[in-house]
């Protein structure tokens, strides 16, 4: 039987303040039918991955809306059969609260200056504001309550990490990389239809070539949407095997010089668009021959809205299967010597290897993504109590942002060691807090 790691890839889910699970929350029979199918593919397919979010996950940047995304999320995961911290997320242009741009004068004239700069000088800029930390702390300020959810799956964005890396084992024991690239830098009213008015930059694209590792990256707006849209384009190409978007409530699927490019489409498109039609993925992932005859194969399992009101398989009409099948070239590699680790806020530890049947194997739990997400998803109150307790805030946090403070707060529990009682305390939270201690012989 075929060894394969899965991912359910959404898009655009669009939590908003009338998503209350009442009888005007008129998307809830939607995210109902996705729970069914994700039940479906289960059975199909085994135990999930995890899951993917390509942007879009609230409508309006706001924390309430964010809290319902994480607890659909959760059940969502728990569906998938997968661990609820393995959830991987970028923002979208609704996961900015342009309500702090329309405020803020100076942030507007940021915007500006990026988008009448020359391309020669693009990089440079943002290279300047991002290495500041007065001028990267206002260019990230609407990210803010975007990047309080995000930290929880380690997909937050800062002037340390401007975007987030983690790894997947592929059967054959090498890895998949993810990438997650931050296209919302600049967004705010004046987005409009493609025209070429957000960034990326080249130090979220010009990922290394490194033995044994397959590049995937994670953005939200699709290359047309950005000024620097050639220099995107052939890092790109010439790097990233497999490139998740979101954005366009249109999915579509195209192979790109021996690279294959997915837009999701949309979980919750707008109603009063003239083609209505919710969309999401499952992407089933490994690796094929060896030596020259190297390939990646990625079946793409698309889930499109249908007239009786529930989620069905797109057929492909070529072959008559519920998936549609590529198969990438690949170099060749033997797994004598390990890939380079990607960058972790914390040490990395082994990711989710690939599963026996269409599925994975029981992933080894990393433990440090567990705790971000455990204590993260406890109400604020208990955590600056636990913070309190351990001695982990200091008269500096005054006035920082609750992103920057969690930062805080997780780099001093490492620096004083008291990392096994962070996670004894998080434990006792919980009704199911009975795991052990994974920190506590490292903390001796």
């Amino acid at each position: 039987m075929e060894t394969r790691l899965w991912l359910l890839h959404l898009s655009d889910v669009h939590f908003n303040k009338h998503s209350d699970g009442t009888r005007f929350d008129l998307d809830k029979d939607l995210r109902d039918e996705v729970e069914r199918d994700v039940g479906v593919l289960v059975q199909q397919l085994g135990s999930a991955t995890g899951i993917i979010v390509t942007g879009d996950i609230a409508y309006s940047g706001a924390r309430t809306e964010y809290e319902k995304a994480a607890t659909w999320l959760d059940a969502l995961c728990a569906i998938a059969k997968c661990p609820t911290d393995m959830v991987w997320t970028v923002p979208g242009n609704h996961d900015v609260d342009r309500k702090r741009i329309r405020e803020c004068g100076i942030l507007r004239d940021a915007h500006k200056a990026f988008r009448t700069c020359t391309l020669e000088e693009l990089d440079d800029r943002l290279r300047g504001y991002m290495q500041e930390p007065a001028s990267c702390n206002l260019l990230l300020e609407p990210l803010t309550e975007y990047n309080l959810f995000a930290m929880r799956f380690e997909c937050d964005v800062s002037r340390e990490r401007p975007f987030w890396q983690s790894d997947l084992k592929l059967n054959d024991g090498s890895t998949l990389r993810l990438s997650g690239l931050n296209s919302t830098l600049v967004s705010d009213d004046d987005d409009s239809d493609g025209d070429g008015r957000l960034i990326l930059g080249a130090a979220q694209t010009n990922l290394p070539r490194l033995e044994g590792v397959i590049h995937m990256t994670l953005c939200h707006h699709p290359p047309n949407w950005l000024r620097d849209v050639d220099t995107v384009e052939s890092d790109l190409r010439a790097r990233v095997r497999l490139q998740l978007f979101g954005h366009k409530h249109v999915q579509t699927r195209s192979e790109i010089d021996g690279n294959l490019r997915i837009v999701a489409g949309a979980v919750h498109p707008n109603r009063r668009e003239p083609k209505w039609i919710p969309r999401f993925n499952a992407l089933a992932i490994s690796v094929n021959g060896s030596g020259n005859n190297r390939r990646l194969d990625v079946r793409v399992y698309s889930r499109i809205w249908s007239d009786s009101k529930e989620f069905v398989a797109e057929r492909d009409p070529r072959t008559g299967r519920d998936f549609f099948q590529y198969f990438l070239s690949l170099p060749a590699w033997s797994p004598s010597t390990p890939a380079p680790a990607a960058a972790q806020a914390l040490p990395a530890q082994p990711g989710p290897t690939a599963s026996p049947a269409v599925g994975r194997q029981e992933a080894p739990m990393n433990p440090h993504r567990t705790l971000v997400h455990r204590f993260l998803s406890l109400p604020f109150h208990k955590r600056m109590t636990i913070a309190a307790k351990l001695e982990l805030i200091d008269d500096s946090d005054q006035g920082v942002n609750d992103p920057e403070l969690s930062r805080r707060l997780f780099a001093r529990a490492k620096e004083r060691r008291v990392v096994a009682a962070l996670w004894d305390a998080v434990e006792a939270q919980y009704p199911d807090g009975a795991k052990s201690n994974p920190f506590s012989q490292s903390q001796q």
